[in-house]
C-alpha cells in the first residue's frame, strides 16, 4: 500500500468511497478545495484507490475533513496510515468523527480525544417573508465562503446556505452583530426561516449542525427540530471551535 498526494483523476473513485461510507459531500468540488488549501492524500494498492483523507487549516489548528476507506479494505490499517500521514508535522488538529467505535479509537490513538457531540438537527421551514438577498461573508474563513458560493450555495451575510430539492442546509452561521451587540438567536432564525420559506415554501426541511454551546439550539428544539445525526468533536489539547460559530460545516467547519 502507498499513501500519495491525491490526483485529480482519482477524485471519482474517492467520491465513490466516501458515498460508500455514508457521506455525499466529497464531490469533485469539495476534494479540489481541500487539495488547494490543505492536504489531500490517497491510499492505493496496486494503483487502485482504497481510501483517502483530507486536512485543512481552521481556527489556528487543522481539521481532518475526510477519512474514508473502501469497505473491502477496512480493518487492514489503511485509515491509521492515512491519518498518520495527514497529521505528520501538524502540531494540533481536530475533527468531527462519526460515533463508530473504530473511528473514535483511531482518532484517540492519534491524540485527538473525543469531547462534545455535534448535533445535526432537522425541522420544518415555517413563516413568510422575503429572501435576505446575497451579501459578502464578513467573518473568518473567507476562502470557505467563496468555495460554497462558487459551488452553488448562497451567502446571506452571516449564514452560508445550500439548497437541494425541498431542503435547505445552513452550512455555517456566525453570530451576527447589530448596533446593540449580538443579534438575538430567535431573530436570526426567524430571518433564515423567512428566507427559506420564500425560496422553498412551507413544508420544506431545514438542516443545521450545532455545537452544544450554540444559542440557537434551544430555539430549534422549541420549534420542532429533532436530532438527525450525531458526530463527536475529537481534538488535541487546547483546540476549540470558536463560540461565535452558532452553526458549523461539519465537513469543513
Amino acid at each position: 500500500m502507498e499513501v500519495l498526494t491525491a490526483r485529480i483523476e482519482w477524485f471519482g473513485a474517492m467520491a465513490a468511497i466516501a458515498a460508500e461510507g455514508g457521506s455525499p459531500d466529497a464531490n469533485a468540488g469539495h476534494l479540489a478545495f481541500v487539495a488547494a488549501h490543505g492536504r489531500l492524500l490517497a491510499a492505493t494498492v496496486d494503483g487502485t484507490v482504497v481510501g483517502f483523507g483530507g486536512l485543512v487549516p481552521a481556527h489556528g489548528s487543522h481539521m481532518v475533513t475526510d477519512l474514508f476507506v473502501s469497505e473491502a479494505h477496512r480493518g487492514c490499517g489503511v485509515g491509521g496510515r492515512l491519518l498518520a500521514a495527514l497529521l505528520d508535522g501538524i502540531p494540533s488538529a481536530f475533527t468531527f468523527s462519526s460515533t463508530h467505535p473504530a473511528a473514535l479509537a483511531a482518532y484517540r490513538r492519534a491524540g485527538l480525544e473525543p469531547g462534545w457531540p455535534l448535533l445535526t438537527m432537522r425541522g420544518p421551514v415555517h413563516g413568510v417573508g422575503a429572501p435576505l438577498g446575497g451579501r459578502e461573508w464578513p467573518h473568518d474563513r473567507p476562502e470557505l465562503a467563496r468555495h460554497i458560493v462558487g459551488q452553488g450555495g448562497e451567502c446571506t451575510g452571516d449564514a452560508l446556505l445550500w439548497q437541494s430539492g425541498d431542503s435547505v442546509t445552513v452550512l455555517r452561521l456566525a453570530a451576527p452583530a447589530d448596533l446593540a451587540g449580538l443579534a438575538e438567536p430567535a431573530d436570526v432564525m426567524e430571518g433564515l426561516m423567512a428566507h427559506a420559506s420564500a425560496s422553498l415554501g412551507e413544508g420544506a426541511d431545514m438542516v443545521l449542525s450545532v455545537p452544544p454551546h450554540s444559542p440557537v439550539l434551544e430555539w430549534l428544539v422549541l420549534h420542532g427540530f429533532r436530532i438527525d445525526d450525531v458526530d463527536i468533536f475529537c481534538g488535541a489539547a487546547g483546540v476549540v471551535v470558536p463560540e461565535h460559530l452558532w452553526v458549523v460545516h461539519r465537513g469543513l467547519c
